[in-house]
């Protein structure tokens, strides 16, 4: 989901809880109002010996009272709610601020060795896997799964040793994303038929490379089918 639509997911979540809280309210009035007598003998002190107008006014004023104090606790409980959903979302970076996409150098420690490689990551998405069923559209079902660089529940696909352009070299890609309180995005990583890093700044085809994923991704539709074919790959993982 784009920022627009996330805000309003949280916006209408609160406001459902909200709504939710208010009909228990209105339960509790029902219940306590109207099938009780107006509250019963709420009053403090005896009312048997008072008017009969003077006891029903006493026991909705004892009523009212109990009701106030539900509603009073459904509204902080709402504030409270809605402060803590819109602080995990100020959390992450505004997506409106970050560009498309950009090449990201990652680092990996393997062993004793520390190594450089270098991301595609698309930030204006509405949905981190959008990296995967791209490649999914181009070439079908992936050839090998990887543990999730940045979540466990989001695996890196590969596509191996496929030609991006007509008459040019093969590739082999990599497809993951995340989707934190603080980060949000796609990634590509791509390899050459030589395991060189196609997206190092010193290689020949990484404007190439950039352009054609950026119009691809921009031209990307909805696939019902990578979704469900993801999920129940993930569900087998688990």
């Amino acid at each position: 989901m784009d920022l627009f639509y996330r805000r309003s997911y949280l916006v209408g979540s609160s406001y459902l809880v909200f709504l939710s809280m208010c009909g228990s309210g209105r339960n509790l009035w029902r219940t306590h109002c109207v099938k009780e007598d107006l509250c019963g003998a709420g009053c403090s002190g005896d009312i048997s010996n008072r008017s009969a107008p003077v006891a029903r006014l006493c026991r909705i004023l004892v009523c009212m009272k109990r009701f106030a104090s539900h509603i009073s606790l459904t509204i902080l409980l709402f504030i409270g709610l809605f402060s803590f959903l819109t602080t995990m979302e100020s959390c992450r970076p505004a997506r409106s601020s970050l560009p498309f996409s950009e090449v990201t150098p990652v680092t990996v420690i393997n062993g004793g060795d520390t190594l450089t490689f270098y991301e595609l990551h698309f930030y204006q998405v509405a949905d981190v896997r959008n990296s995967m069923k791209l490649l999914y559209n181009e070439f079908g079902p992936w050839d090998l799964s990887l543990y999730g660089r940045y979540e466990d529940q989001l695996p890196q696909l590969v596509w191996n040793e496929k030609a991006l352009f007509q008459g040019g070299n093969a590739f082999t890609i990599a497809a993951s994303g995340t989707e934190t309180s603080s980060a949000y995005f796609a990634t590509l990583s791509i390899v050459d038929a030589k395991q060189n890093d196609a997206l190092a700044p010193n290689h020949p085809n990484r404007p190439q490379l950039i352009a054609y994923f950026n119009t691809a991704m921009r031209k990307l539709k909805p696939n019902r089918e990578f979704i469900q074919v993801f999920e129940n790959y993930r569900e087998r993982l688990e």
